[in-house]
């Protein structure tokens, strides 16, 4: 979950609030979504919140709000429309840029990448980013790893390291690969189809 600041906290106290996103599912409500802060606390997705209150008694708690981060979400595709006029929806919380032909304008994949990046700062949004040569390798290196630019024909190995659940596999495939000792991309790379 990408956070962005709430003014309505000093900054002192909100680096050390964590902040989780709650939903209902079997009757229980559940962690939804969480930020670095949280994650670090030991909370994760699916958590019931009687035990990230046990857990973490100090935080931050918003009721999950699907239409609400659907609208913020368009509104900033809408605005990275600066960058290029490709832009697309990625699940339910990225985008992707298609910069082929558009990077130049800015001064390059570099120079594109920070300003984003910043202008997103200043906003009071916090974001991971990559470029690559293909979109599966871009958003998995935004998930799973710390963006960044990847040199088009290097994906493999930027990659390689990632846990399974970057390459967008459901849950199930990735517990039963586990289990046969298939943890990393680079552990399944090698393997015949």
């Amino acid at each position: 979950m990408q956070r962005r600041r709430r003014p309505s906290y000093p900054s002192s106290v909100q680096a050390e609030l964590p902040l989780i996103v709650t939903t209902k599912a079997k009757g229980a409500l559940v962690i939804a979504a969480l930020d670095v802060a949280a994650s670090r606390a030991g909370l994760g997705v699916g958590m019931a919140l009687a035990t990230a209150r046990a857990l973490q008694p100090a935080l931050a708690i918003a009721e999950h709000d699907p239409a609400a981060d659907q609208t913020l979400l368009e509104r900033i595709a809408d605005w990275t429309e600066r960058y290029t006029p490709c832009v697309g929806l990625v699940a339910r919380d990225g985008l992707a840029l298609d910069i082929t032909g558009a990077a130049h304008l800015m001064g390059g994949e570099e120079c594109l990448l920070s300003d984003c990046l910043s202008r997103l700062n200043t906003q009071g949004f916090s974001a991971t980013a990559a470029i690559a040569g293909t979109l599966e390798a871009a958003r998995a290196l935004t998930l799973f790893g710390e963006g960044g630019i990847i040199v088009p024909g290097r994906e493999i190995e930027a990659t390689a390291d990632l846990p399974l659940a970057a390459l967008g596999i459901e849950d199930t495939l990735v517990i039963a690969l586990a289990r046969l000792g298939l943890k990393r991309i680079d552990d399944l790379a090698g393997h015949p189809r």
